[in-house]
């Protein structure tokens, strides 16, 4: 299906998020992030103002949506219903990329990919609250749900 192009001198599609339960596939590309009817691919809305939009996590529990910004070495906090920012979380990253959730631990996880390294943070109080050093060039990471984190280095 077609997606028109972010604003910006930079066109860039990175990671797919689906929610099955609200039905939304969300679309990070440049300075935005589109979302989608899962059923229909009708455009929902759009998280704007980003410099580099890379991964979306939704936390139903908490109803909770972040978004990572690479450029802004930031992830973005965003209410799912509204699809409005509501606060951000500084990672002081380069390269702030894949996002993860675990359900075991209840944190997020932020892979800054050029930063070899990712940022673990506390999605309640919307704070980073350690670094993990990778070894390597990051790119994308899974979760198992059991509170281990498998990453994926170049």
């Amino acid at each position: 299906m077609p997606i028109p192009w972010a604003p910006g001198s930079r066109e860039y599609f990175d990671h797919l998020s689906v929610d099955n339960d609200a039905r939304r596939v969300y679309v990070t590309q440049g300075t935005e992030v589109d979302v989608l009817n899962a059923d229909d691919y009708s455009l929902v809305g759009k998280i704007t103002g980003l410099q580099l939009s890379h991964g979306v996590v939704i936390v139903k529990e908490l109803g909770k949506g972040f978004v990572t910004d690479g450029e802004a070495k930031k992830v973005l906090v965003f209410d799912p219903k509204t699809l409005k920012v509501t606060g951000e979380i500084v990672t002081d990253q380069p390269d702030t990329d894949a996002l993860v959730y675990d359900p075991a631990s209840k944190l997020l996880v932020s892979i800054n990919g050029n930063s070899k390294n990712a940022t673990v943070i506390d999605p309640v109080k919307e704070t980073a609250v350690k670094m993990i050093d990778l070894g390597g060039a990051a790119e994308f990471a899974v979760v198992d749900g059991n509170g281990t984190l498998f990453d994926n280095n170049e």
